[in-house]
């Protein structure tokens, strides 16, 4: 089945300032928090869409129907959506630090307590999940649930998706959804040169310009994963990873 993202009716950096429920991505993304809104039983896709779209406490990245439909909000390359939480300050975490609201996209599930999880919707979870974690290099154990990644503790502070326990949902997770791409295609955004391993002081990777690669604006190459803020990359579009390293703030999804 083919399925298609709502990404206009609900564009909310198109409608309200930074700030109202989102902030803007310090890096690309690295891992992705399941949800559900939890509102009332039968409550409508329209009603909890509004609620996401219009709130300027909180949002989600994407919000899933009980069938095939999907709202996106947010450009989760740009954006981080106030959904999971992360440091208050005074040393107060309320998420594990790598599901914190930087670092994760948060996915709604339109769903109460109580109520089934249609088959329809799941489909078009797995889907989405396995579209995400190719477009942004995102290993499929880097998806979990609020509940477990919520401080102050698994299913304390926050207990959903409800109606689908930690542990089937994460033989859901690993039976269901496709390991991502080897590596994917991504574009420079600023010019940069390849280096030799993770590091700001790591020598140069050798190359044809004045003795060093250099990556232009538009150029597209292959990225195989980010760690600690770098992409391993390849310099040319057919050639895979391999080449050295570039920090994320140079490349976007192409």
């Amino acid at each position: 089945m083919s399925y298609t993202i709502d990404t206009t009716s609900y564009d909310k950096h198109a409608k309200y300032p930074i700030g109202h429920g989102y902030g803007i991505r310090p890096h690309q993304p690295t891992t992705i928090v399941v949800h559900s809104t939890e509102g009332k039983t039968g409550q409508t896709l329209e009603s909890a869409a509004s609620y996401l779209y219009r709130s300027p406490d909180v949002s989600s990245d994407f919000l899933l129907g009980k069938g095939s439909e999907i709202i996106q909000f947010l450009d989760s390359g740009r954006f981080q959506a106030w959904h999971a939480g992360g440091y208050q300050g005074d040393g107060i975490w309320t998420a594990q630090a790598a599901y914190s609201n930087p670092n994760s996209i948060g996915v709604e599930c339109l769903h109460a307590k109580g109520e089934p999880w249609p088959p329809a919707q799941l489909d078009t979870l797995a889907w989405l999940l396995e579209y995400l974690t190719a477009r942004y290099v995102i290993p499929v154990t880097s998806i979990e649930t609020h509940g477990f990644v919520a401080i102050r503790g698994p299913y304390d502070r926050k207990k959903d998706p409800t109606d689908w326990p930690h542990g089937e949902f994460i033989a859901w997770r690993d039976a269901r959804l496709l390991d991502a791409p080897a590596y994917v295609p991504y574009r420079i955004i600023a010019p940069c040169a390849i280096v030799t391993s993770r590091s700001g002081a790591a020598p140069l990777a050798g190359g044809p310009d004045n003795g060093m690669t250099w990556l232009e604006p538009g150029n597209i190459i292959n990225v195989g994963d980010l760690t600690d803020g770098w992409y391993w990359v390849s310099d040319k579009p057919d050639l895979p990873p391999g080449a050295g390293f570039i920090l994320q703030c140079y490349a976007v999804p192409a």
